[in-house]
């Protein structure tokens, strides 16, 4: 009987996960083959979902099968590798951001070209070909390759998501339909999808709309701001003009004052200078005539006495001289007074000031506040608030400190120990800090019927009686008084009355590089009572003195 002879095609031993010829192979409960390692890796991946199934015709089984060697296929597979080289099937290989197909196994993986929405699985060329092929296969839906398929997986359910939900606003499965879902308002996806479409279209349209509006405003904006750089650079150079001749017309007179003084000086000088050789001139002739009357007196011979003494006694005719004053002002009286106004109107200059009144929005208000006139705010004075304490060192025996060193009161004799500080015999007292280089503010309160507030530098005298080193009384001190009499102010001495407060709080603002203090009456505005003008060239120490006719213990000042 002749020998039945069977041909065998290479892609009948083929493994339709790795395409290669089947290498351990085994077969199904459905009866198809594959490599033991393909199927083993495939279904590993499948461990979570707790469905196996077959790469091929899908067939799904609920308990993992066990695998085991097909010893018929494996001999033909080796027959076939010793008559023929293994199938090379071409592959493409996938980029970094290609969706690779889900059945080729090691690192070289395919690049997926449809993804089946029924299998959730990703397919290259090559594996694709079953549900090519394969009639209950052809009916499965595919799709663009689409990565993250778990994310179209309910996690529920591991069913597909097919119906969208209004009520929640998301994907579910038909098993979420029926069951946590049944009484929700639910459609197609490609229902929902039609009006979210609608949506965004009218959403691009609002945005299109908005982005137009924006830019028109972008530009708007944008010529707003070329207007105000534009404004600012012509109002710095209006007022930089303005200043820069104001600077150049003091600089000017300041040279042609010097020039008036140095022209004054010279023929001040020179005239002095002649009169000095005429008095040098004549007390030289003067002293000549006394030594030879002085050698006449002593001539012995009354004859030659008598004969020269009518050849060397010749009465003198003295001229008349000017008057000499030394005490004089160097400078003419109008010159002066025009000096003084000038150099009175450049330090009001100085007490100038821009002052911040309110913020709306972002933009501030400001206005120009001069801090020296007769009405200024309160709280543009507070922005240059000192602190101020008492030095105990410095203070009278009749006066107690309290112990923040911010009060003191008139009262009974104290046993502070000795001090070089200490005022022996009026009743003052200093702070500790010391003003220079800029400006200073502060405020105290008193009552009494005697008390004085003022500055002094730290020079002043502290052993002396009577007016010697009381405040106001030396030419660097400045105070204000207060007594039975009234109010006044007081420096070198010299006291000039004043209007009386309103209240009994006091404001100093000390300008120390323009030489300017101030003295307020404070409510919530500061009323200016006077203002000192001066060359400071110390640093000043805020003082304070405290006395009573009837001496009232119940007289102090307290350091705000």
């Amino acid at each position: 009987m002749a020998e039945a002879k069977y041909s065998i095609s290479p892609n009948q031993l083929t493994c339709s996960v790795c395409l290669d010829t089947l290498n351990d192979p085994v077969t199904i409960p459905c009866g198809h083959n594959y490599c033991m390692n393909c199927i083993k890796s495939l279904w590993d991946r499948e461990d979570a979902t707790g469905l196996y199934r077959c790469p091929q015709c899908r067939m799904e089984f609920n308990r993992r099968p066990l695998l085991n060697r097909n010893a018929l296929l494996a001999g033909l597979t080796g027959q076939l590798k010793v008559s023929t080289v293994g199938l090379s099937l071409p592959q493409a290989y996938g980029g970094p951001d290609d969706v690779l197909c889900d059945f080729c196994i090691g690192s070289n993986r395919g690049t997926a070209t449809k993804t089946c929405v029924t299998c959730m699985i990703n397919y290259c060329e090559m594996h694709l070909q079953p549900h090519m092929r394969v009639q209950a296969l052809k009916r499965h839906q595919l799709e663009k390759p689409t990565g993250n398929l778990e994310q179209r997986i309910c996690l529920k359910h591991q069913k597909m998501l097919e119906i969208f939900c209004r009520t929640d606003q998301t994907c579910i499965c038909l098993m979420c339909a029926l069951m946590e879902h049944r009484a929700h308002d639910t459609v197609r996806p490609a229902v929902e999808r039609a009006e979210k479409k609608l949506q965004l279209e009218n959403t691009k349209k609002d945005l299109k709309q908005k982005t137009q509006e924006r830019m028109r405003d972008l530009e708007k904006l944008k010529m707003k701001v070329e207007r105000i750089k534009d404004s600012a650079k012509a109002e710095i150079q209006q007022y930089e003009e303005s200043f820069t001749f104001v600077v150049r017309s003091i600089q000017r007179l300041r040279s042609q004052i010097i020039e008036v003084i140095k022209e004054h000086e010279q023929r001040q000088v020179g005239m002095d200078e002649y009169r000095i050789k005429q008095l040098q001139k004549e007390i030289e002739e003067l002293k000549g005539k006394d030594t030879e009357l002085e050698e006449l007196s002593k001539t012995d011979n009354h004859i030659d006495f008598l004969q020269k003494f009518s050849s060397k006694y010749v009465a003198f005719r003295y001229g008349l001289l000017p008057s000499i004053d030394v005490e004089n002002d160097f400078l003419p009286g109008n010159l002066r007074k025009d000096l003084d106004l000038l150099i009175s109107s450049l330090k009001e200059t100085s007490c100038w000031e821009f002052v911040k009144t309110k913020t709306s929005g972002i933009t501030p208000s400001y206005i120009l506040e001069n801090m020296m006139s007769k009405g200024v705010k309160r709280s543009a004075l507070l922005k240059y608030k000192c602190q101020l304490t008492l030095d105990p060192n410095t203070a009278h025996r009749s006066l107690h400190l309290s112990e923040t060193s911010k009060k003191v009161t008139l009262g009974s004799h104290m046993s502070y120990p000795d001090h070089p500080d200490r005022f022996e015999h009026l009743p003052q007292v200093l702070c500790r800090e010391t003003l220079t280089g800029s400006r200073s503010y502060w405020e105290v309160e008193w009552t009494g019927n005697c008390i004085e507030i003022g500055v002094t530098c730290k020079g002043i005298g502290r052993k002396g009686k009577g007016n010697e080193g009381r405040l106001g009384c030396d030419k660097m001190s400045w105070s204000l008084c207060q007594s039975s009499s009234g109010w006044c102010v007081r420096h070198d001495n010299k006291e000039t009355e004043i209007k009386a407060p309103n209240n009994n709080r006091i404001g100093v603002f000390l300008n120390w590089p323009a030489g300017t203090l101030a003295l307020y009456s404070v409510s919530d505005t500061a009323t200016l009572l006077h203002m000192f003008n001066a060359i400071f060239t110390e640093p000043l120490c805020p003082g304070f003195s405290l006395s009573s006719q009837y001496y009232i213990n119940s007289a102090h000042i307290i350091i705000l």
